[in-house]
This record gives C-alpha cells, sequence and structure tokens, in this order.
C-alpha cells in the first residue's frame, strides 16, 4: 500500500474515532437523564467509532507490509475507509433516530441504519480477505 495512501488513511482514521468520541457527549447526556435516547445506542456509536478508527490505524500501519497491485491496494483503502464511517455513523443513526436498523422496514430511519449496519459487514470481509493476500504474497 503506498504510503500516500496509508497517510490518507491515518486521518480518516481520526475523523472516525473523532465521531466516536464525540458521541460520548450524548451518551453521557443519556446516561444522566438529559436527554430521551438509548444509552445502549449511544454507547454502540462510541465504541464503534473508536474501534473502527483503530482497525484504520491498524491496516495503515500494515500496509507497508502488503504486497498489493494498485487496484487491490485502493479496494483495500475503499473497504477500509467504507467500514469506518459506515459504523460509527450507525450508532449515531440508531441514537439519533431510535430505530435498530435490524430489517428494512419503514422509517426511511431505519433503513438508514440497516444500510450502515448491514454493508459494512460485506466490505470488512473484502478488506480482511485483501490483508490476509497482501500478507502472503509479501511473504513468498
Amino acid at each position: 500500500m503506498r504510503e500516500q495512501v496509508r497517510r490518507k488513511l491515518v486521518f480518516h482514521a481520526g475523523m472516525v474515532i473523532t465521531l466516536g468520541m464525540l458521541s460520548g457527549i450524548p451518551l453521557a447526556m443519556t446516561a444522566l437523564g438529559y436527554m430521551e435516547s438509548q444509552v445502549s445506542d449511544w454507547t454502540l456509536s462510541h465504541m464503534e467509532g473508536l474501534v473502527n478508527g483503530l482497525l484504520m490505524l491498524a491496516v495503515a500501519a500494515a500496509g507497508g507490509l502488503l504486497y498489493l497491485t494498485p487496484k487491490q491496494g485502493a479496494a483495500l483503502y475503499g473497504c477500509i475507509l467504507f467500514t469506518g464511517y459506515s459504523n460509527a455513523l450507525y450508532g449515531w443513526v440508531r441514537g439519533v433516530s431510535g430505530q435498530a436498523g435490524m430489517d428494512f422496514a419503514a422509517p426511511i430511519s431505519n433503513q438508514i441504519a440497516a444500510l450502515l449496519g448491514g454493508l459494512p459487514i460485506v466490505t470488512a470481509f473484502i478488506a480482511i480477505a485483501l490483508l490476509m493476500l497482501g500478507a502472503s504474497r509479501h511473504s513468498q
């Protein structure tokens, strides 16, 4: 993975971590009873931003060890970026709307939550496959 791409990934990791940290504000407000929402939704948002940001940092750090074609590197970058932001925003949508997003039923806020919670599952698996491919090629 090119150094410039890795640097951009570090920047976006910081953005995703910031989204997670900022969701600590409504988490605290909900836990203290100043805001009507589910503590579990904001806890999820808080955790998802932090964990996905750290995952993005780990991929950026390991990127120099991988042997991927330019297209594979771009796919890895795109998948990790989409996964990180989608997972971070999933908790925000749940917290703001009160919709769990476990199916595609109306209202639209539930459908958005379902997309943000479901699509990153696919992109995460693609990213992990590309990580393993890049690592296995480098070791040969």
